[in-house]
């Protein structure tokens, strides 16, 4: 194994390898490839990496792109030896998986000797002083995914009540006693629901 670097100093003149990653296919986001790349290539300057040409880009799902294939190439190509840096734009564009990200990291590219730089954070993987913020970040975008989940699943479901719905058992409930029965809340389809004590 390769020794890690341990701080940013210990980058210059190490073999660098992007991983750029959206969402999905032609994002054109403040967050997108060329995003990225810029913030790769602005890194590659300032901290006098060798580029070695190596990329991975894919359009995926950060909650499941550890299973892809660009995925497993990438940690192949670190396995070989290829690179010893992993550049990457963003913590949320590696991906949103905050167990992956670790197992990634702990099992697969540091015992490999490749450590990953977080540009736009300016984290470096292998650096103890930026564990905390690695996992706070990692936490952060895999959090974020979670909500958007929940919040399309509840805008795609049917609308209710309805007669078929409580048909199936669902009944609609316009008062709610919360406490005692002096503590009413109404609920209507109206943002104007009033809640009385």
């Amino acid at each position: 194994m390769n020794r890690l670097p341990a701080t940013v100093d210990d980058l210059r003149g190490l073999r660098a390898a992007r991983w750029i990653r959206e969402s999905t296919t032609g994002q054109f986001d403040r967050y997108g490839p060329e995003a990225q790349a810029e913030l790769q290539n602005a890194a590659i300057e300032r901290l006098g990496l060798a580029d070695t040409g190596l990329e991975w880009r894919i359009a995926h799902s950060g909650r499941t792109v550890y299973r892809s294939p660009a995925m497993a190439a990438m940690l192949d190509a670190a396995a070989t030896g290829a690179f010893d840096v992993l550049l990457v734009g963003y913590v949320s564009r590696w991906q949103r998986n905050l167990r992956q990200t670790l197992n990634l990291l702990e099992d697969v590219l540091h015992p490999a000797g490749v450590a990953v730089w977080f540009a736009d954070e300016q984290i470096l993987s292998s650096c103890e002083r930026d564990w905390d913020q690695l996992v706070a970040e990692a936490t952060d975008a895999e959090r974020y995914s979670r909500r958007l989940s929940r919040r399309y699943a509840r805008a795609t479901l049917p609308s209710w009540p309805n007669s078929a719905t409580q048909a199936a058992g669902h009944r609609s409930a316009s008062a709610v006693t919360i406490g005692s029965s002096s503590n009413l809340c109404q609920r209507n389809s109206t943002p104007s629901a009033r809640c009385s004590n």
